[in-house]
């Protein structure tokens, strides 16, 4: 993976705010889909080259720079494509003023929900947007993430008031707490460690995207389950 500005990651700053409406969710318009809740087709259950009908989340890269005016989350949103990536409020300074725009989190790095017969051609149309590839997965194998823990992530950071995120790397052993499960609210059932952090007085989880984004979000006390 290609090094992500870390400025963003494991801590809040006065100026940036992380942002929890649907604007985390591009071109989501049901919020049951969009919180998990609704009945999606997860690719891995489909049947042998049934892709066409199973969209998987495809993990992407947009190689604009972070306040680009058309990044390629916007033009898969305007192409009917559901996007999501995390985005934030940061500060620029524009001929003097002050202006508060929302960027994503991590500037190349997004997920699309879609077959590669659809996405394919968008991609061959905008040149800095790229597929980013598994290792050792054979020549060219598109990186996924399974429809379960994305809908799972996306649910997260959307419902919390201030996520923190992390890369991969950023996250230690002392860094996980007790593994609990959840019971109670969106994400009933889910079974995760709490963010151990010094000076952190609120209580929050670890909602993880495997190999590529950790998220620290905010958890109602009562919900918690030691196991």
């Amino acid at each position: 993976m290609r090094a992500m500005d870390s400025s963003s990651y494991g801590r809040e700053d006065n100026s940036v705010t992380f942002t929890t409406d649907m604007d985390n969710c591009m071109s989501v318009n049901d919020l049951q889909t969009c919180a998990g809740i609704g009945e999606v087709p997860d690719a891995a259950n489909c049947p042998p080259h049934a892709a066409p009908c199973c969209p998987q989340w495809f993990v992407m890269r947009d190689l604009k720079r972070r306040n680009a005016k058309l990044p390629a989350y916007q033009q898969l949103a305007d192409s009917g494509m559901e996007v999501f990536t995390p985005m934030m409020w940061q500060i620029f300074h524009v001929r003097g003023k002050r202006i508060r725009r929302q960027v994503p989190v991590v500037s190349d790095l997004l997920f699309v929900h879609a077959v590669p017969e659809a996405l394919d051609p968008i991609v061959e149309d905008i040149p800095t947007l790229q597929y980013r590839y598994q290792r050792g997965m054979g020549y060219r194998q598109p990186m996924t993430v399974r429809e379960t823990e994305m809908r799972r992530f996306m649910t997260a950071v959307m419902a919390a008031e201030a996520p923190i995120y992390f890369r991969p790397d950023e996250i230690t052993a002392d860094m996980y707490g007790h593994r609990i499960r959840i019971i109670g609210g969106m994400l009933d059932g889910y079974e995760c460690h709490l963010l151990k952090r010094r000076g952190m007085r609120k209580k929050r989880i670890l909602v993880e995207l495997p190999g590529l984004l950790v998220a620290g979000v905010e958890v109602n006390p009562d919900y918690i389950q030691l196991l």
